[in-house]
């Protein structure tokens, strides 16, 4: 996945268009997506995400004013109130990043296999939650939450092998049990993550059951 994500705040008073204002919307052509919702009783916050390689996000997102003059250009025709949206947000109150993510982790890679008998050292009582562990695009709203997830596991994992095994032993023998469960879990948030960020920018998302999904949530 190579996507430039743009996010942006901006006054109410622009969004004179009933439909819009004050209301959560969705545009989307098949490359390009915008999604815009209430931040304040003033203002409301847009995010704007289309194709592109890591340098060209990369250059991009260095430069908010070549970064604004590249989604006023790619939505100059929208409907609106859109266009002005983005021409009416100060550069301050945009910044714009690279997305992409990392391929899968494996337990092996987070923790060397080693044989009965064996103690850790200290240094590598170390372990990786959240995006450290499994990075992902934000098209399907799993970041966080499995943060969360991987946080609530890592504690109860600890206290089943700290208390069996006791402090030295347990930590040694939770952690990759920990590793190889959040692992299990993540990966698949990270696929599906990574294909909803595909299908969001693509000609599927003009397809009757995304506009389906949409109104249902389902």
């Amino acid at each position: 996945v190579g996507l430039v994500v743009v996010l942006g705040i901006v006054d109410d008073s622009v969004l004179k268009v009933p439909l819009t204002a004050r209301r959560i919307f969705e545009t989307v052509d098949g490359a390009t997506r915008i999604y815009a919702m209430p931040f304040t009783t003033s203002s409301t916050m847009w995010q704007l995400s289309f194709p592109a390689s890591e340098d060209d996000a990369r250059r991009l997102s260095k430069d908010t004013s070549t970064l604004k003059d590249e989604i006023v250009r790619r939505c100059a025709q929208w409907h609106d109130p859109i266009p002005e949206l983005l021409r009416s947000t100060p550069l301050d109150c945009m910044s714009g990043y690279p997305v992409y993510d990392r391929e899968l982790l494996e337990p092996d890679v987070l923790r060397r296999k080693y044989g009965n008998g064996v103690t850790l050292t200290p240094q590598r009582r170390v372990t990786l939650i959240g995006d450290a562990a499994h990075p992902m695009t934000p098209f399907k709203a799993q970041g966080a939450n499995q943060a969360l997830s991987d946080a609530v596991l890592l504690a109860d994992t600890l206290v089943e092998h700290v208390q069996k095994f006791g402090p030295i032993e347990g930590l040694d023998a939770a952690l990759p049990v920990f590793e190889k469960k959040m692992l299990s879990r993540s990966n698949k948030m990270v696929i599906g993550s990574r294909a909803k960020a595909k299908e969001m920018h693509s000609a599927l998302a003009l397809q009757p059951a995304r506009k389906a999904q949409r109104e249902t949530g389902l």
